[in-house]
């Protein structure tokens, strides 16, 4: 066996561009206030803007 690197294992792997930063606080709000929305009265809530997730979970009010 041949201690030198292949021709393709030298290759770079361009990733392209990078999504924006992920702050993780907004994830949670998000996540909670789609869960908030999901169910077998709504069905399943596509994506929300944190500003829609902040007038859901100020909307909701939990009975349990």
């Amino acid at each position: 066996m041949s201690a030198q690197p292949s021709e393709n294992s030298r290759r770079f792997i361009h990733w392209g561009e990078l999504s924006a930063p992920v702050n993780p606080d907004e994830t949670l709000l998000c996540m909670r206030a789609q869960s908030a929305l999901s169910g077998p009265e709504f069905g399943q809530v596509h994506d929300l803007t944190v500003e829609q997730a902040r007038d859901v979970l100020a909307w909701y009010d939990p009975k349990h």
